[in-house]
């Protein structure tokens, strides 16, 4: 999906993060009763595009007037081009930022947005021992819960347990899986700005009306 976005589509992958990380920063103020202004929120950013998403969310909470730090995996060499310039874009909004050090004490609100699809096996070393700390009323995980193996649809240890997780563009595979519920916690889409085209190229059924009430859906389970 993103090859086809970028390369045929013409739609650059800053622009669908920037939709996708709006949502997210949508649903964690949904999470804290419709508002973010002066409550605390840490975002752990991974290295590739996971992280990203995390970033882009942490500018729209600090718009709102939420308290915002972030924690990165790594200094921000390490970080992948895109992630980078959006932690650029964030220390240069003057929003705190550390590598691998977590604030003290329990926040409002916590941006899990350390490992995406990419995750091969168990969480390891620095990302494992950040998911064993968290600690926050409110957990919301960008497109999958860090520890969610979406190749295999399984659950590695540590997983995040998440109040909601917000999928971008469509559910992965192991998201909706009953099992895995207590690590997903409330399913939501994001409409990312994906083609109704590039679904049909991937043989992705797309409801005709899936986003028609917004932006963001909430996955119906039974």
């Amino acid at each position: 999906m993103d090859r086809l976005m970028v390369e045929e589509m013409g739609i650059p992958l800053e622009r669908m993060m920037e939709n996708a990380s709006r949502a997210v920063a949508a649903i964690g103020r949904a999470r804290l009763g419709g508002s973010v202004a002066g409550n605390r929120v840490t975002v752990y950013a991974g290295r590739g595009g996971n992280g990203c998403g995390g970033l882009v969310a942490a500018r729209h909470l600090a718009n709102a007037g939420a308290q915002v730090g972030i924690v990165t995996v790594g200094s921000a060499e390490e970080l992948a081009p895109t992630t980078r310039s959006q932690l650029q874009i964030a220390i240069a909004m003057g929003i705190p930022c550390t590598p691998a050090e977590p604030p003290r004490g329990k926040v409002d609100l916590i941006v899990d947005a350390l490992h995406g699809y990419s995750l091969r096996g168990d969480p390891r070393a620095q990302i494992a021992a950040m998911i064993a700390g968290f600690d926050a009323e409110t957990v919301v995980s960008v497109d999958v819960p860090s520890g969610l193996e979406v190749a295999t649809g399984s659950l590695r240890h540590p997983h995040v347990r998440a109040h909601a997780t917000v999928s971008l563009a469509s559910p992965k595979f192991g998201t909706n899986e009953p099992t895995h519920r207590g690590a997903v916690g409330d399913l939501y889409v994001a409409d990312i700005s994906v083609p109704r085209l590039v679904f049909e190229r991937l043989g992705v059924a797309l409801a005709p009306d899936a986003f028609d009430r917004g932006s963001v859906v909430r996955v119906a389970r039974e």
